[in-house]
């Protein structure tokens, strides 16, 4: 059972990481449904408030997901959980810093709700 638990680790990251996307990405079509229909064209809205609120959305599941990137898989973890939720963290830092240096433009909410919110998931597994 122990081997199992420690062959784990990274897909329970993985999978942490896409419930939540999956999660924020489903969150997102509720923004739409307050978009007035005038507002409406092409099958997107453009009304002011839906870009910044879309924005808000990102930046907060980006946030969400860091956290369990960094929650989960010490959970998984038969033992070393400390060790298992900082090497989450250093490797959701890695990834978002990737992501932030391939592209800054506009990611810089996000990349910091990733480093907030992997750091905040580290506490919490401290």
């Amino acid at each position: 059972m122990k081997v199992f638990r420690w062959m784990m680790i990274v897909p329970s990251g993985v999978a942490a990481w896409y419930v939540v996307l999956i999660v924020g990405l489903l969150s997102t079509s509720v923004l739409d449904w307050f978009c007035p229909p005038e507002s409406v064209e092409s099958g997107s809205c453009l009304a002011p408030w839906h870009k910044s609120a879309l924005d808000a959305f990102i930046t907060t599941f980006t946030g969400l997901s860091a956290i369990a990137v960094v929650l989960v898989p010490p959970l998984v973890a038969p033992s070393n959980r400390r060790q298992v939720a900082l090497a989450s963290l250093l490797v959701g830092t890695g990834f978002a810093t990737y992501f932030f240096a391939t592209d800054p433009t506009g990611l810089l909410g996000p990349y910091a709700a990733a480093i907030i919110g992997g750091l905040v998931g580290m506490m919490v597994a401290w």
